[in-house]
């Protein structure tokens, strides 16, 4: 998993990570997902970002992973009846900063563009019709005409 327990502990507090995810691993997990959720339906047309997510420790991108521990933590909050403003806003310039480099307005230095996929027959042109209606010149009383 991209997102580790450790990684909230540089911007939260563990005792309110604890209180907000009721003492549960499992939310905190379902949080990283929608997080990560985020990041790939955001970058995945831009990115390589599932082979990017897969990265652990010292290896994961600095700024992406910013991006992750804003979205998780902003998640993790909407458990609470209140979220603080700074993180509302944070959660908001994060997304704002997504739908940038989907735009291409702003890039991911370090991370691999998203792989082209290669058309199935190269260097050929497809061709073809449908089969011709018959014609309807003939079909009128007295015509004489050969159907063309």
């Amino acid at each position: 998993m991209f997102l580790t327990k450790q990684d909230l502990s540089a911007t939260v507090y563990p005792e309110i990570v604890a209180l907000m995810s009721r003492y549960t691993d499992v939310v905190i997990e379902m949080n990283f997902n929608l997080a990560e959720g985020d990041l790939q339906s955001y970058l995945a047309s831009r990115y390589d970002i599932g082979a990017e997510l897969a990265k652990e420790g010292a290896d994961r991108n600095a700024y992406l992973l910013s991006l992750a521990i804003t979205l998780a933590i902003y998640y993790l909050y909407t458990l609470q009846e209140t979220i603080p403003a700074h993180r509302t806003k944070m959660y908001d310039q994060a997304i704002a900063v997504l739908g940038l480099i989907r735009d291409g307005k702003q890039t991911l230095p370090g991370v691999d563009p998203a792989p082209t996929p290669e058309s199935p027959v190269l260097g050929q042109i497809g061709y073809g019709s449908n089969a011709r209606r018959p014609s309807l010149v003939a079909s009128f009383p007295g015509n004489s005409r050969t159907p063309v």
